[in-house]
């Protein structure tokens, strides 16, 4: 049987992160059948740049709008500096997600949108699946930002 290490990362008060190292050791022993949970542990640290690295910006706009120049400039700081980026387009009823993707990402995906389609298309016509930050997961895990960029 192997050993592995599961890192996370969550931002509150040290007494709420000590709660939530409990939950989670208690949901994975009784939920995942592993033969123990252990060397359980909770430090206050600074992930790495990456983990704030966004593979796609997405800026949420009337299907008839394109975006402006301020939509842009409100998207640069977003997007990770030395990073090759592609534009990409999405639509869904009456509203569009227009932004750039990160080009080595996106061959990976064979430069097909659809791979990401459905996820984006999905929180484009149902607001209540809007995150309060923005933030989001592609299908294979890795995160993006969608949002309004207005003034």
């Amino acid at each position: 049987m192997e050993t592995y290490k599961i890192e996370m990362y969550a931002k509150g008060t040290a007494e709420n992160a000590k709660s939530l190292m409990k939950e989670l050791s208690q949901i994975v022993y009784d939920e995942f059948e592993l033969s123990s949970v252990f060397g359980v542990s909770i430090q206050q640290e600074n992930p790495p740049e990456s983990v704030f690295e966004k593979v796609m910006v997405l800026c949420m706009v009337d299907l008839e709008d394109g975006l402006n120049t301020k939509q842009i400039s409100k998207m640069l700081p977003v997007l990770t500096e030395n990073k090759e980026y592609m534009p990409i387009e999405f639509q869904s009823d009456n509203t569009s997600a227009i932004g750039f993707i990160e080009s080595q990402y996106y061959q990976m995906h064979d430069y097909k949108p659809d791979f990401f389609e459905d996820k984006i298309t999905d929180i484009l016509y149902d607001k209540n699946l809007e995150t309060p930050d923005g933030i989001y997961l592609t299908p294979d895990g890795w995160q993006f930002y969608m949002g309004y960029f207005n003034d």
